[in-house]
């Protein structure tokens, strides 16, 4: 995991994983690989002058839902190190700042 985030007032602690990307390029992350309990953070920087674009969904979330969140780039694809997620996706589920994941 990137980073741990804590709730000051319940103490409660969330895993983060951030995959950033500088354009609308494939998140790189295996489905396998994935774990329920964690909150992914995926950055599309954008260029100079663009504000990035943050889509924020938790490990669980994304497994409920993933042959439509990986598609033919999921768990059986080969070679296993281009297993990914479009950007499109991630913006087709509505999880565009949805900051809110990390406190579910």
């Amino acid at each position: 995991m990137d980073l741990a985030a804590v709730d000051p007032e319940t103490g409660n602690t969330s895993s983060i994983s951030v995959k950033s990307v500088k354009k609308r390029n494939p998140f790189y992350l295996d489905p396998v690989s994935v774990r329920p309990e964690v909150v992914y953070v995926f950055v599309i920087t954008n260029g100079a002058g663009q504000l990035p674009e943050f889509f924020v969904a938790r490990g669980a979330t994304l497994l409920t839902n993933e042959e439509r969140v990986w598609g033919k780039w999921g768990r059986t694809y080969e070679p296993r190190a281009h297993r990914g997620i479009m950007p499109t996706v991630l913006t087709k589920f509505k999880w565009k700042n949805e900051w809110g994941a990390i406190e579910a």
